[in-house]
């Protein structure tokens, strides 16, 4: 069963995870041309109209949410509005879509069981339809979405005919850009819009020595290790820990001191024969 409107309901954030409490319903326009929605509404759970001049440009995509603010910051604010009138129940519940003759023009109602996927109720995935001309009504055409925080403003899912592509996020010898202020920076570092250009910039293979990157010397004072022999004992910054490695050259990573933010190497802190081998571990598998 196909949907038979130009605009339908196409992903929702209903339930979100605590440390990213933004509820939204994402439109997507099906034609291959522009669309005015100018004075559409939405209407069920969370109330909305759209202002004048409101277009959904060709196969995209437009977002209603309670926060505008914070969600326009992590994708393009043209595609954002709000903020809505009311909240998106976590048990489920009717959403419409006017037109600006009060057609119903796309209905949903939603819910956190039955046939509806569960996975999208509070884990942090959204509702989102697996097919975009599929009728929003049916339970069947909507599943839960790949990646955390969900899709707003893009496609759910690729193309059945787009092969998958092997995508290296950061080379060995790349920058790289790092916080190591200890400061709680939240929770939309991890959004893909976020902008973090005021974080400091490093090869990716940094560490407290000589860097395989020309003979730069990039030590970073928060790189945090083992920081205890096979006897117990703690270690001072600047000895080398065996227990870890550069695995470009096998160099031993340097102890470095501890970051107030996390808890200080003590006798408690052991590391005995048997307990933990000596390992060898990417820089990217210290920091994890």
């Amino acid at each position: 069963m196909a949907a038979d409107s130009v605009i339908v309901f196409n992903e929702i954030m209903y339930h979100p995870h605590a440390d990213v409490d933004i509820e939204w319903v994402e439109l997507h326009n099906l034609f291959a041309i522009d669309v005015d929605v100018s004075k559409w509404s939405l209407g069920g759970g969370v109330e909305y109209v759209f202002p004048e001049g409101t277009i959904i440009p060709a196969d995209g995509y437009l977002v209603v949410t309670d926060s505008p603010s914070v969600l326009g910051a992590l994708m393009s604010p043209d595609m954002v509005h709000g903020p809505f009138l009311g909240s998106l129940s976590n048990s489920g519940e009717e959403l419409k879509l006017y037109n600006n003759g009060n057609r119903v023009m796309d209905t949903i109602d939603y819910g956190d069981g039955g046939d509806w996927p569960v996975a999208a109720d509070g884990s942090g995935v959204t509702l989102a339809k697996r097919k975009p001309n599929s009728a929003a009504e049916l339970a069947r055409n909507w599943t839960w979405s790949v990646q955390r925080g969900g899709t707003p403003g893009k496609m759910n899912f690729p193309d059945d005919d787009i092969k998958p592509v092997k995508h290296d996020l950061i080379g060995f010898g790349d920058n790289w850009r790092y916080d190591d202020s200890g400061s709680n920076k939240g929770t939309l570092w991890r959004y893909e819009g976020y902008n973090d250009n005021s974080w400091d910039l490093q090869p990716a293979s940094f560490y407290s020595g000589q860097s395989i990157i020309g003979d730069t010397k990039t030590a970073v004072t928060t790189l945090y290790s083992t920081g205890c022999s096979d006897e117990g004992s703690v270690l001072s910054p600047g000895q080398e820990d065996g227990h870890y490695f550069i695995t470009s050259d096998s160099t031993p990573l340097t102890v470095m001191q501890n970051h107030p933010a996390w808890a200080a190497n003590d006798s408690t802190s052991m590391c005995r024969p048997g307990q933990l081998s000596p390992a060898r571990a990417s820089v990217s598998e210290i920091l994890l």
